[in-house]
C-alpha cells in the first residue's frame, strides 16, 4: 500500500471500528437498591398508635353531609336533568363520528375497479367468435 489516500482511509476505518466497539463494551453502573423495613404500626405526635378505622358505606345521599342547602339544590338540579347517561355517550359518540367523517376528506383517497366482460359475438356468419375483455381501474385523489 504506497497510495497515502488508501492508507489514511484505512487508518479512519480502523479508528471508527475501534472507536465503535469501545462504544459497545461500556456497561452502566447498576446501584443496588436496599429495602426499607415497614413498620407495622404508625405512631402520631403524641406516642399513640394510629388505629384504622374500618371503612363504611357511605349514605345514598352522601352530599347531605356537608349541611349546605347549596350543594343539596346543585345535586338534586343534576339528579333531575341528567337522568340518562347513555344519551350523553350516543352524543359523544355522534361528535366522534362526524369529527371522523370531517377529517377523513383530508386524506388521499383510492379506488380500485376491476372490470371483466365475457361475450358471444356473431358478424352475420354461422360461426361466431368469443370475446374476453379484463381491466383494472385505479383512482387516487
Amino acid at each position: 500500500m504506497s497510495d497515502p489516500y488508501a492508507r489514511r482511509g484505512l487508518t479512519a476505518v480502523a479508528f471508527l471500528s475501534i472507536t465503535l466497539l469501545a462504544a459497545c463494551s461500556h456497561s452502566p453502573h447498576r446501584v443496588e437498591t436496599s429495602r426499607v423495613e415497614v413498620p407495622a404500626k404508625f405512631m402520631n405526635e403524641a406516642g399513640l398508635a394510629v388505629q384504622q378505622v374500618p371503612a363504611q358505606a357511605l349514605p345514598a345521599e352522601w352530599w347531605t353531609a356537608y349541611g349546605d342547602p347549596l350543594i343539596d339544590a346543585l345535586v338534586r338540579n343534576a339528579l333531575e336533568h341528567n337522568t340518562d347517561l347513555a344519551i350523553a355517550r350516543a352524543r359523544i359518540d355522534e361528535a366522534v363520528a362526524i369529527t371522523r367523517r370531517t377529517r377523513a376528506s383530508m386524506f388521499p383517497s383510492l379506488a380500485l375497479t376491476p372490470q371483466a366482460t365475457r361475450a358471444r359475438l356473431f358478424f352475420g356468419t354461422d360461426h361466431q367468435q368469443r370475446c374476453q375483455a379484463s381491466a383494472v381501474g385505479f383512482m387516487g385523489s
